[in-house]
């Protein structure tokens, strides 16, 4: 049975209907569950590799983005944020912050497990990208170009010989661009993989995502040469040298 941890440290606990109701949803959808409403339990809970973590990060009715990005760089888990908060910033914190989906209150549980089971989905479809042997090194994953290299398998991005930070999402676009290197990919179709469908919020925060993208690696964004944008044909990662 796949494990979820409900991680909910805020000042907001969840009621035992809600909690029973949670516990119910997840169950039915071969989860088994288990609650942290502190950090110390999270950290050891986060160390048994988790294939969900549900999170109520509230503080003063908007999402904790610094308790998001705690939680991405302990585990490659899923992450789906509950929150109060309907602004369209605030969801775009979240996600640029590591989270996988956004859900907002009062939840409606069809809608919830829904989305669960979209994002769980989306982070089994993506297709495996070419291995490239290192000579000393073990197999992984690289995509280089002149001006930045793209470790795939350990998420890791370098330029001018510095880390690059990259949150889960632009990894998530990262990948699947890669992997259709050379191809133009619809935006509908990016949107249906790597996000919970052709929305027209799910369209902005695609833009927002891709010009970061940009902004971190391009030599010049505004006139990208490496992850391109052809109008009515999509958007192509176009490696240099690969």
């Amino acid at each position: 049975m796949k494990r979820a941890l409900v991680l909910n440290p805020g000042p907001d606990r969840w009621t035992d209907d809600v909690r029973d109701q949670l516990s119910e949803g997840l169950q039915s959808n071969g989860f088994g569950l288990v609650i942290a409403y502190e950090l110390d339990r999270a950290t050891f809970l986060l160390k048994r590799h988790p294939d969900l973590v549900l999170v109520d990060t509230d503080t003063d009715g908007q999402p904790d983005l610094s308790l998001i990005d705690w939680i991405r760089v302990r585990t490659n888990a899923p992450i789906v944020v509950v929150s109060a908060s309907t602004g369209e910033f605030d969801k775009a914190a979240a996600l640029d912050a590591g989270a996988d989906d956004y859900v907002t209150k009062p939840v409606d549980s069809v809608e919830l497990f829904a989305r669960v089971r979209a994002v769980i989905r989306r982070t089994r479809q993506l297709p495996p990208i070419r291995p490239t042997d290192r000579v000393g090194a073990e197999q992984s994953y690289v995509v280089q170009t002149p001006d930045f290299e793209l470790d795939l398998s350990r998420r890791i991005a370098t330029r001018d010989q510095s880390v690059v930070h990259l949150t889960a999402k632009e990894w998530e676009l990262i990948d699947l661009l890669v992997t259709n290197s050379g191809s133009f990919l619809r935006q509908g179709d990016i949107l249906e993989t790597a996000w919970s469908g052709a929305t027209a919020e799910n369209a902005n925060s695609l833009r927002v995502h891709l010009a970061r993208i940009r902004k971190k690696l391009e030599p010049d964004p505004t006139n990208p040469i490496y992850f391109r944008t052809l109008r009515g044909s999509g958007i192509r990662f176009d490696p240099v040298s690969i």
